[in-house]
């Protein structure tokens, strides 16, 4: 099985299991140790505790290769969910960032356009103020 670890093409972690049934291991011949010679018994015997050290250690090699593989996994898990939090934090900055901004701007074009009216307002009494002078 092939697991694809990060956005580049290259970063994949290939996962293979192994047969772990007793039959594949140690052999169809495990447990037929018979015959009248005790040395031929003791000889077949150790041949067949090799088999089963043999065993015991390819269990133990792929036992070892799962944990280092889950390690990753567990390792790439933690570093994708950090980003995707930092990544919702620093989206929640820039969108509360750009309200305050478009708040504070929308002030500042309430007290122009209010100076602007008042401004007019004052240019409009001028006038009137002259006639009221002259007569």
């Amino acid at each position: 099985m092939k697991i694809q670890l990060s956005d580049a093409a290259n970063d994949t972690l290939d996962i293979t299991a192994i047969n772990a049934k007793a039959d594949t291991l140690l052999g169809a011949a495990v447990g037929t140790l018979t015959g009248a010679d005790t040395a031929a018994a003791v000889t077949a015997a150790t041949t067949e505790m090799g088999k089963i050290d043999t065993a015991i250690q390819a269990v133990a090699d792929a036992r070892a290769t799962f944990g280092s593989q889950l390690n990753r996994l567990d390792h790439n898990l933690n570093n994708v969910t950090s980003q995707a939090t930092n990544m919702a934090s620093a989206a929640s900055q820039i969108e509360d960032a750009d309200m305050a901004k478009e708040m504070s701007e929308m002030t500042k074009f309430k007290i122009l356009n209010e100076a602007g009216i008042s401004m007019l307002s004052q240019a409009n009494q001028t006038p009137q103020m002259v006639s009221k002078l002259l007569q």
